[in-house]
């Protein structure tokens, strides 16, 4: 069996991507969230309700966990667009979608075709009422199954769609699930997500040239992910200038990470992520933003 099951943060296009993939592998297409949001439509809830009512009554989540505990026993292959896929479906390959949460929000607040979202007036009030729903579904999926959503050690892929179309995002999940027995890195963002840390004059080598003219005819070598640190759900370079700036000129609109540090966390003895971005200067950012035409 290959199939393939997506979750990820709220508004971040999951059903948009699992749809795309659908079309491309030919595979079937099964979305638990239509089912839930149906069960809320015939019983008048909105879904933040829904999630606070399944946190005492446990009759909708057996149904659909049931449902695909049965789907892991079928020789069919399956796109699944479900929040707990990956739990139940063991052999799928499995892949989480991040966003920035005020893009979620845009996206949200835009789309016509969502039924049963809260009311919210304005882009802030979605941001509050889509990570009060992501925290009440995390903290029910924890009491009830003993899992952490949350851990993106439980998914072979984690992909950041702020800033990448559903095309890009699609072609990068094939070419990676193709070729699944390889070692590749699993996290992805955007070259846009990643802030930097050291001047642009380092840019203007030699050297950053040919990098830039590496990836121009070669593409970006995914063997070699940018180290990052995270601070406050924000990415910075911590090695991979150069890279991240060829990405950028050439419009790679999706390279590998790896996050060496989480805020508290200490990147080497005594220099914790929270020190290194506390310390930086912040004109740094807005002169890489001038050189790449692009703004944070």
């Amino acid at each position: 069996m290959s199939s393939i099951s997506i979750t990820g943060d709220l508004g971040s296009g999951k059903s948009s991507v699992a749809k795309l993939l659908t079309e491309k592998l030919g595979y079937q297409y099964i979305y638990t969230g239509l089912m839930q949001r149906k069960i809320a439509e015939e019983r008048g809830m909105n879904t933040l309700e829904l999630n606070y009512f399944s946190e005492k009554n446990k009759d909708i989540d057996d149904y659909i966990d049931n449902y695909l505990m049965e789907l892991d026993k079928a020789k069919e292959n399956y796109i699944l667009d479900s929040r707990l896929a990956w739990h139940f479906v063991k052999s799928s390959y499995k892949i989480y979608l991040t966003v920035k949460p005020e893009i979620a929000a845009q996206r949200v607040f835009l789309d016509e075709n969502r039924i049963n979202e809260p009311d919210a007036k304005s882009i802030e009030e979605r941001i509050s009422t889509l990570q009060e729903r992501k925290m009440v579904e995390v903290r029910r999926f924890k009491k009830l199954y003993n899992i952490d959503c949350l851990n993106f050690e439980n998914y072979n892929l984690v992909i950041d769609t702020s800033y990448s179309s559903v095309e890009d995002i699609c072609n990068l999940i094939i070419t990676l699930f193709k070729e699944k027995e390889k070692d590749f890195p699993r996290y992805w963002v955007s070259p846009k997500s990643l802030y930097p840390t050291e001047h642009v004059r380092k840019l203007g080598s030699e050297e950053a040239k040919n990098v830039r003219d590496s990836i121009m005819k070669n593409g970006f070598d995914y063997n070699y992910p940018i180290q990052v640190v995270m601070y406050k759900d924000n990415l910075y370079i911590w090695d991979g200038h150069k890279r991240t700036s060829g990405a950028l000129f050439n419009k790679i609109p999706l390279i590998p990470i790896t996050i060496l540090a989480r805020d508290k966390e200490e990147i080497h003895t005594n220099h914790t992520a929270e020190m290194f971005v506390e310390s930086l200067n912040k004109n740094f950012i807005y002169d890489w933003e001038d050189i790449h035409d692009f703004y944070f």
